[in-house]
């Protein structure tokens, strides 16, 4: 264990276990326990001892948190978005989203998550000192940044492709999903082009 230790030190890991590196650059093992009912259950750490697994088990899958990075193992899901649904989605966010912005995936739903970091304020920095090799900002969002879910598109109609939309309501009375009811029943590409623009915005909370 002491050599398994000594070589993620140095970035590297043993190949005999499963790993799962973050966008943060932290390595998750995959572990094993057993329950008080006797039934055996995973879990995802960064410790690197404990009856670690070699493989994920059939049915489930690993799961990053998009807001903090954590490292889940959750049960697979029928995929109901379609491959190039989230081609468009990902064209559809370099195109129209004024802020950094990721997306999961989960059965019918496609939740878009912002970064709450500062771009106006990085480019002004940057403006203000063109001499001083300053990091990459988008990069550094991309993986120390925090983000929070913005916008849920769920498929409503397989057959059409027909998609509705929710956004964040920010209000600490409610803190929940609301309808778009402005933006219902539409194609994901549509309902991209519309609201995309917004994130990062205050037009954002102007929309319903």
């Amino acid at each position: 264990m002491k050599k398994t230790k000594a070589l993620i030190k140095k970035g590297k890991v043993l190949p005999d276990f499963f790993t799962y590196t973050n966008r943060k650059k932290q390595v998750y093992f995959l572990h094993q326990k057993t329950t008080k009912k006797g039934e055996v259950s995973y879990y995802c750490s960064q410790k690197s001892e404990g009856n670690i697994v070699k493989q994920i088990p059939d049915g489930y899958e690993v799961w990053e948190n998009p807001v903090n990075s954590r490292v889940f193992l959750r049960k697979q899901e029928e995929r109901l978005i379609t491959k190039k649904e989230e081609t468009e989605l990902k064209s559809a966010i370099t195109k129209w989203c004024p802020i950094s912005a990721k997306f999961d995936i989960r059965g019918r739903e496609i939740i878009v998550y912002g970064s709450d970091a500062d771009t106006d304020g990085y480019k002004h920095l940057a403006a203000l000192l063109p001499e001083f090799a300053i990091p990459d900002f988008t990069q550094l969002i991309q993986a120390h940044g925090t983000y929070s879910p913005l916008l849920r598109f769920t498929l409503i109609d397989s057959e059409n492709r027909i998609f509705s939309a929710e956004r964040w309501c920010f209000r600490g009375s409610i803190d929940d999903w609301i309808s778009l009811y402005d933006h219902r029943n539409s194609s994901l590409f549509r309902l991209c082009e519309k609201l995309l623009p917004h994130l990062g915005q205050e037009s954002f909370y102007d929309i319903i």
